[in-house]
């Protein structure tokens, strides 16, 4: 067998991944067909063989690839082998070996580079190229390309590079034109990786710029007073020699400045606004600054930054003002008022009060200049008096009398008139301030006068304040001098049987030393103690001990001050002020200025009343001060004549500010007005002298304003008598009738009571009228009863008699008793006294001679005297006497219509009488109704008519009609006053209309009574009665009529009249016999009606 024949060809290997493709052609002799085998495969790769053709593709291994680019790579390490077989399948192999070439393959490495910040000094920049290589090669690095502008130095293991600019370069790049070219520089380094991998990086760095900064101060001139400016100027110079220029950095915060960029002058003007905050009075050093910052710049980055401070000048305008005054409150005298201000910076104005007011006090608005003044309750009421006239000069100029010089003699510091008091006509206001006191016609020498005139002010009163009346004889008496230190003092010393301390101190000044006096010992400041507490105004308890001087001396007023162990301090009463003292040589007048020449707590009355009468005044040696030694005589009088001024405005000033240095001030004057406070009163009254009736009391005045009073009668009572005295107290004295009247049964306060007014008066205008009401004391003397008592009528039993009452004050008596016993009927007539005592049957049957009865009369002289009196009278037996029978024609209890008055007569109450004719009776009626008369029927059949005006409820008739028993008729006209008809007929005979008389005792003019009744009926106004209108007789008023009511307890009994009445009808005999005359007759009165009339 032939083995095969081969051979090989390939193709250029792939770039991506190295690959050959090839085939091994063969060829056999024997024309076999021949297969391919890989019988060794290669190194570094791996085949693909076509077995059937014999085509294969070779392909590398990446390492073997990598290997094969190295920078150092041998010609084994760039190939590879393998080899094929060829069979021809008999046996016959042939081995091929094919070489095929291993195709580099590198990744280039990748470069970054990180740099750091140039070094400020020299201006050089580290950094280094930071590479990653895929194929994990070592790279190396070397500098490509040099930088232009400076030199770099690189480490060719690591990449580290240190970049270091060139001066020139760096100045340059600071310049303030300089390009971005100027200011960077760039230089290329290569990294190779050794496997033919290269890359190069080009690394740009900023040239740091590289300046000496200009150096700058600055100057300025003084502010311009019109508009505050201020020049100046920035003065620079540059080390490198670069032109500056100069710029406004930070602009200034209260104005605005100007700047020459070329030269650095400037001026800087502040804002309006801020030079006026810089004139507040609270501004600050930062109000009145201000700062700004001017940059000086050479061009090349060199800046120089100057701060300059400059003074704010402060401006203001002035605040003005006005002011506007409201009225006075006509009840407060407060005045309302502004002050108005005004500013041209429209600043808030502050207002303040710098002075005033003297008489006042004042409520300042602060913020808005409103003001309330409120003058003091004093000076308005000082204007209210009534002698002043108000006009700022008050006192009554014309009135007033100055004291009459009178010869002092000065010795050892204190000055003795001729005699201890004088006296002066004092009118108008008692004050002298402002006058001077002069003592003049010095006719010895001062050997000397103290420098130190304080020394000598000593206590010169030790008395209580509140002492308002003068001193009596006995208190002065009790005044005791003595000199302390230079000075002298007064004091009360409260020893038995003289003085009373005044204000209710336990004792004034109580023995403490010597003889009733307290010793004041010591120089002026030197200390002392009281043995019991004082307050503010005196000493109030326990005794004065241990008191050695004076604690202190108010030199201004010369007010001794004394304190306590506590530490309170008691002010005392002093005379006199001295408002100055000249100290001079000898002979010179000493003139003591600013005096009240009258002493308040030894002379005081209201502070504008007028004093007409004279009054002790207080000699002046008391106001004359310790202020010479020696003896110097002379005289010694007041200047004008005593009367004060009293302001009748007050002013104060008040200054308007507006925070920022600008002032002004107003001084506003306002009114004063007068005021008053009423004054009141309450009044007492004791209880009267039993035996006169006599009251004391006193009308008690207050007035708020502490005003003298004065007390004066208004008008006077008209049931007594009043003495009224200057403080108010009185003495009313009632009149012996006006005490009897009060003494009336029911008397009202118009009679019990007096009344009497008072005015109180303050002298400053307050009126007050006070009624003063006395009860009167009632007084009265009993009435006295002698009673006289009559037989018995044998026939009737009938006793009559009277209580006979009689009464020394002339009073009218009034009599009541029983109107009966257990054996008789009593009729007692109230006004006279006049009883009749009519016995019972049983009664006198059960009698015999000597039986009597006893009632009592009891009799009121309506003044509150009542008596009683026992009366006793006698039982009169049953007659055996045939009793008379009617006449013949009218059985008992007829009812004939005729009355006759047999030999009867109708008396009077005023003792008039008239006689009958047995058919009429005329008389005028009106003036007995009136007056109150009384109508007495005496004798014939028996009867009688009461005419009774205000003893009743209203106006009454009581009509007694009998004959042995009593029938009683009361006829009422309502509502009061005088009855309405012209005259009264009683008539006999007369017939009723409408039928048969069943009763008929008495007619009035009228009409007539209609019909018969028993019981009780009403009747109807006349128009209803059933008879004609033309039988009335004339004056008839039926209008009057309301109604009548009559009551029969058994028959009728009829009667007619006008006007309401009643009538109480027992069955009666009416024509009974005629009746013998008694010598007293009886009067029935204020019999009980049955029926009380009721209006229709």
């Amino acid at each position: 067998n032939t083995a095969p024949v081969a051979t090989t060809g390939l193709t250029a290997p792939a770039n991506t991944d190295g690959a050959i493709a090839g085939a091994v052609r063969a060829s056999d002799a024997d024309g076999d067909t021949v297969s391919f085998t890989v019988a060794d495969a290669p190194g570094k790769g791996s085949v693909t063989l076509d077995a059937a053709t014999g085509a294969f593709t070779y392909t590398p291994d990446p390492d073997a690839r990598h290997n094969a680019a190295a920078d150092e790579a041998a010609a084994a390490d760039q190939a590879d082998t393998f080899t094929i077989a060829v069979n021809d399948g008999h046996g016959g192999t042939t081995l091929i070996d094919v070489a095929v070439a291993v195709t580099g393959a590198n990744t280039a490495p990748v470069a970054a580079t990180d740099l750091n910040a140039a070094d400020n000094t020299d201006g050089t920049i580290a950094g280094a190229v930071e590479v990653a290589d895929a194929d994990g090669d070592t790279v190396s690095f070397t500098l490509t390309d040099a930088p232009g502008k400076g030199s770099v130095t690189l480490d060719a293991a690591t990449g580290a590079f240190t970049y270091t600019p060139d001066p020139d370069a760096r100045h340059t790049a600071a310049a303030d034109e300089a390009t971005a070219a100027e200011q960077t520089d760039t230089f290329t380094i290569t990294i190779n990786d050794g496997h033919g991998g290269t890359t190069l990086i080009e690394v740009a760095v900023d040239v740091a710029g590289a300046n000496t900064a200009p150096v700058a101060r600055t100057g300025q001139t003084a502010p311009d007073n019109t508009d505050g400016t201020i020049a100046g100027a920035v003065e620079a110079s540059d080390a490198d020699g670069d032109t500056v220029s100069f710029t406004v950095a930070d602009a200034p915060g209260k104005g605005t400045v100007t700047l020459d960029a070329a030269t650095g002058a400037f001026t800087y003007t502040p804002d309006p606004d801020a030079r006026h905050n810089a004139a507040a009075d609270g501004a600050t050093a930062a109000d009145q600054s201000d700062t700004f910052t001017l940059a000086v710049n050479d061009g090349h980055g060199g800046r120089a930054l100057v701060e300059v401070a400059v003074s704010v000048t402060p401006t203001n305008t002035d605040p003005t003002a006005s002011t506007m005054i409201g009225d006075a409150d006509a009840a407060t005298g407060v005045v309302d008022g502004d002050v108005i201000g005004a500013d041209a910076d429209a600043d808030a104005l502050v207002y303040t009060l710098i002075s005033g007011p003297a008489n006042g006090t004042l409520t300042l608005d602060a913020a808005t200049g409103a003001f309330v003044y409120t003058p003091d309750p004093a000076a308005r009421h000082a204007l209210a008096a009534e002698s002043g006239d108000n006009n700022g000069n008050n006192g009554n100029n014309d009135n007033g009398t100055a004291i009459s010089p009178n010869n002092v003699l000065i010795i050892d510091g204190r000055a003795e008139p001729n005699d201890p008091q004088r006296t002066a006509n004092l009118q108008g206001r008692l004050e002298a301030v402002g006058h001077t006191v002069t003592v003049v016609t010095v006719t010895d020498t001062t050997p000397e006068i103290p420098a130190d005139t304080s020394t000598y002010q000593q206590v010169w009163d030790l008395r209580y304040f509140g002492s308002t009346a003068p001193l009596t004889a006995a208190e002065q008496s009790q005044y005791t001098s003595f000199v302390t230190g230079g000075g002298f003092a007064y004091f009360i010393a409260e020893n038995p049987g003289c003085c009373t301390a005044r204000n209710n101190s336990v004792a004034a000044l109580v023995t403490a030393l010597g003889g009733g006096s307290t010793t004041i010992g010591g120089a002026a400041g030197s200390t002392g103690n009281l043995g019991s507490n004082v307050n503010s105004t005196y000493i109030t308890e326990g005794t004065v001990v241990n008191f050695a001087a004076v604690s202190a001396i108010d030199n201004s007023q010369g007010i001794p001050l004394i304190s306590d162990a506590n530490g309170k301090v008691a002010a005392m009463s002093w005379i006199g002020r001295a408002g100055s003292l000249d100290p001079d040589v000898t002979g010179t007048i000493l003139t003591v200025a600013d005096v009240n020449w009258l002493d308040p707590e030894r002379f005081s009355t209201a502070e504008d009343a007028t004093v007409a009468q004279q009054q002790n005044v207080t000699a002046l040696d008391d106001i004359i001060r310790g202020v010479v030694a020696g003896t110097v005589a002379g005289t010694i009088s007041e200047s004008g004549n005593g009367l004060g001024d009293i302001p009748t405005t007050d002013s104060f000033t008040v200054e308007v500010s507006d925070g920022h240095g600008g002032t002004t001030t107003v001084e506003i004057t306002v009114p004063i007005t007068a005021a008053n406070a009423e004054p009141t009163a309450a009044t007492t009254v004791s209880a009267p002298d039993a035996a006169t009736g006599t009251v004391t009391g006193a009308v008690l005045g207050s007035d708020a304003d502490g005003d003298t009073l004065s007390y004066t009668g208004l008008s006077s009572p008209v049931r007594g008598t009043v003495v009224l005295n200057p403080d108010g107290t009185f003495d009313y004295t009632p009149t012996a009738a006006a005490r009897h009247n009060a003494a009336a049964d029911g008397a009202g306060p118009e009679v019990t009571t007096d009344t009497f007014t008072v005015a109180v008066t303050d002298g400053y205008g307050g009126n007050l009228t006070v009624p003063v009401t006395i009860t009167i004391d009632p007084v009265n003397t009993l009435p006295v009863l002698a009673p006289t008592v009559g037989a018995p009528n044998a026939t009737t039993g009938l006793v009559t008699g009277s209580a006979n009452g009689s009464d020394a004050d002339g009073d009218t008596l009034t009599y009541n008793g029983p109107t009966s016993t257990a054996s008789a009927a009593i009729a007692l007539d109230p006004a006279s006294g006049v009883f009749t005592y009519t016995p019972t049957d049983d009664a006198r049957a059960a009698a015999d001679d000597s039986t009597t009865d006893t009632f009592t009369i009891t009799v009121a002289d309506g003044h509150g005297g009542v008596i009683e009196v026992p009366v006793t009278v006698a039982v009169a037996p049953v007659s055996s006497q045939t009793p008379e029978t009617a006449p013949e024609g009218c059985p008992t209890n007829c009812q004939d219509a005729t009355v006759t008055f047999t030999g009867g007569t109708v008396r009077f109450s005023d003792g008039a009488t008239a006689v009958t004719d047995e058919s009429r009776l005329f008389r005028d009626v009106d003036s007995y109704l009136e007056n109150g008369y009384v109508f007495d029927f005496v004798g014939g059949a028996g009867g009688e008519i009461g005419a009774y005006y205000g003893g009743y409820p209203n106006d009454v008739i009581h009509a007694h009609w009998a004959a042995g028993e009593v029938t009683s008729i009361e006829i009422y006209k309502d509502g009061g006053g005088v009855f309405d008809f012209q005259y009264f007929v009683l008539t006999s005979n007369t017939t009723l209309p409408g039928g048969p008389a069943t009763g008929t005792e008495q007619v009035f003019v009228q009409g007539f009574l209609n019909g018969v009744a028993t019981g009780s009926q009403v009747l109807l106004p006349p128009e209803d009665w059933g008879f004609p209108a033309s039988s009335v007789s004339p004056g008839s008023d039926f209008d009057q009529v309301d109604k009548v009511v009559f009551t029969s307890t058994n028959s009728s009994f009829s009667c007619f009249g006008m006007d309401s009445f009643y009538i109480n009808a027992p069955a009666q005999q009416i024509n009974a016999p005629a009746q013998e005359a008694q010598a007293s007759p009886a009067v029935i009165a204020e019999a009980s009606p049955a029926v009380i009339a009721e209006d229709l």
